[in-house]
């Protein structure tokens, strides 16, 4: 079912977390914090996994470095699988859970502190944990999996005849 995924070199874990420590990045010198063996090593991952798949998966830019489209879409599907293996650990050691919510301060203060607070919402191994997240940033955020769950405010949704 997965021969051809495997048949060759090229395809890691190791370099899937180093390609999205780039990319969250911004650079290769940021993400390997000024380390030049682990700039090189970074480097180095990220050729394999373009030469992998046989596609630019990161572009230079002025400042850094930046997914292509194909980087992007490489990006979702490896946080989203190093995520559900990262839960699936957890549950198997019966470590607790941390769901973040991202919503105005208002709302946080107003609504989900008050709901959070109550003993169903401590209980089963799970805590969340509410970050102050302007609405235009909580859909990229939730996009990167950076956030479980958010809340954003609509106006004008509602209309008369």
């Amino acid at each position: 079912m997965f021969e051809k995924l495997f048949a060759e070199s090229g395809l890691s874990l190791d370099r899937l977390k180093a390609f999205l420590e780039v990319g969250s990045a911004g650079s290769i010198v940021k993400a390997a914090k000024s380390d030049p063996v682990r700039q090189s090593q970074y480097s180095r991952q990220i050729k394999e996994l373009e030469n992998f798949f046989r596609t630019r998966l990161m572009e230079r830019q002025a400042k850094g470095i930046r997914f292509t489209a194909n980087g992007k879409e490489l990006a979702r599907l490896s946080r989203f699988f190093l995520l559900g293996l990262s839960n699936f650990q957890r549950g198997c050691l019966a470590e607790e859970q941390i769901f973040r919510i991202g919503a105005s301060a208002t709302f946080i203060r107003h609504f989900l502190v008050l709901a959070l607070s109550g003993k169903s919402a401590r209980s089963g191994g799970v805590r969340f944990a509410t970050e102050v997240v302007a609405g235009e940033e909580i859909e990229r955020r939730l996009h990167t999996l950076s956030l479980n769950f958010g809340v954003v405010a609509t106006r004008g949704l509602l209309t008369s005849p």
